[in-house]
């Protein structure tokens, strides 16, 4: 009886498998978007990514392969070596959040590793590129409604509904300063700046991948639009630095090639048209806090550039405070690694970056910069840089290719 009902579930999949892989592929898109939104003590993210998961596993699509395993079970049985080995030195160490932080990063390794191997088997590479800039499109769209309400509601006391779209975030942290009431864009995101990475790692996959997959240039124009009305420092840098990027890359292909058509002119156009307009506002946050950083007015550079490191010293250089038991909050990627698994699990991640760099070198840049955007290696945001980089880096990105049943390499 069971195997029947399988059978029959296992056939209606395939019958419809377009309409579910794209399920699939919405739902992940939708669910990084919602990565500062929570629900108790989940994001809904995990709650999402939980859904897709289980609807790969009922269609019998949730594949890790045999040669996969070691990159799946390599950081667990590190960090669980790491955790039982400070749990037995340091009194103080809290295992009961060291294993909430390991499940959770378990969590977070299946879910990556499974949804590559679904998109890669499934040729959904594409699709999921097309899904993801959708979603974007439409939170930009918030974003902007939800800027102009609070534009109204500070400068004129009314304005339109807003607060139920912040429902599960925080409802301020759309100001500059106080003292300077600028409105900065961050949508439904607890803050401009994690926008700010969501719409380049986006941005990143569309000008930097290595699969001839393109998006149309007015969207990339409306993603670089909306990385600067966030006004985020760390986010206009960023994406200045991807367009840098992208230009070294296609500099060969645009040497005496290049041409002005109408697209190009309405894309560079639009984004002409909102610095002119917001120039004032660009200034006062990019322009003018650049000269506040150089001159030391300004410390949040130092802070997360420096200061961040404040907690390693010569007790902990080796071994670290343990995962998860950061004494204080940090700012970057790099720092919490040191910080919490010390010297040699640093070495190994800096080692894995090095790696990234043979198949594609500026998004090995780029997810350099964005380890020093945001702190959180168990963020939503950070293993959804992730899951794109080990999508599209490359056409073949070794550790985790694909290969079929009588071994043979899959086309990516």
């Amino acid at each position: 009886m069971e195997s029947t009902l399988v059978n029959k579930w296992l056939n209606q999949y395939e019958n419809r498998q377009p309409v579910f892989n794209h399920l699939v592929l919405f739902l992940v898109a939708i669910s990084f978007a919602l990565s500062d939104w929570l629900y108790g003590a989940f994001t809904f993210t995990e709650l999402i990514l939980g859904l897709s998961l289980s609807i790969l596993f009922l269609a019998g699509k949730y594949r890790i392969h045999v040669h996969q395993l070691k990159w799946v079970l390599a950081p667990i049985i590190i960090i669980l070596v790491h955790s039982l080995y400070l749990y037995n030195v340091y009194d103080d160490f809290n295992l009961r959040i060291s294993v909430i932080a390991l499940i959770k990063l378990l969590f977070y390794v299946l879910a990556v590793t499974g949804l590559y191997n679904f998109i890669k088997v499934q040729k959904l590479k594409e699709e999921f590129m097309i899904w993801n800039n959708l979603v974007a499109l439409i939170i930009l769209a918030l974003g902007v409604y939800i800027a102009l309400a609070v534009y109204m509601e500070t400068n004129f006391e009314q304005g339109l509904p807003y607060e139920f779209l912040l429902r599960f975030t925080r409802l301020d942290g759309h100001l500059y300063r106080r003292d300077i009431p600028i409105v900065r864009m961050k949508s439904i995101f607890q803050e401009p700046a994690h926008l700010g990475y969501y719409l380049n790692s986006i941005l990143m996959i569309n000008l930097l991948n290595k699969k001839q997959l393109k998006m149309k240039k007015w969207i990339n124009s409306l993603l670089i639009t909306g990385v600067i009305l966030t006004l985020s420092y760390s986010s206009v840098f960023i994406m200045l630095s991807i367009l840098a990027l992208w230009l070294i890359v296609n500099f060969n292909h645009f040497k005496g090639k290049l041409k002005w058509t109408p697209s190009a002119f309405v894309s560079l156009g639009l984004v002409l048209i909102v610095v002119f307009f917001f120039r004032e506002l660009i200034y006062t946050t990019l322009v003018q806090r650049t000269i506040d950083i150089i001159t030391g007015v300004e410390t949040s550079g130092y802070e997360r550039l420096i200061v961040s490191w404040r907690y390693i010293n010569k007790e902990t250089f080796l071994s670290g405070y343990g995962f998860l038991q950061s004494p204080g909050m940090l700012w970057n990627i790099f720092a919490y690694v040191f910080t919490e698994l010390g010297l040699i699990v640093f070495f190994l991640y800096v080692l894995s970056i090095g790696y990234l760099m043979n198949y594609n070198i500026p998004i090995a840049l780029v997810f350099i910069l964005m380890n020093f955007a945001k702190g959180g290696y168990l963020s939503s945001g950070y293993w959804f840089l992730i899951l794109l980089v080990i999508i599209y880096s490359a056409r073949n990105f070794e550790p985790f290719h694909v290969t079929n049943r009588k071994g043979e390499h899959r086309e990516k």
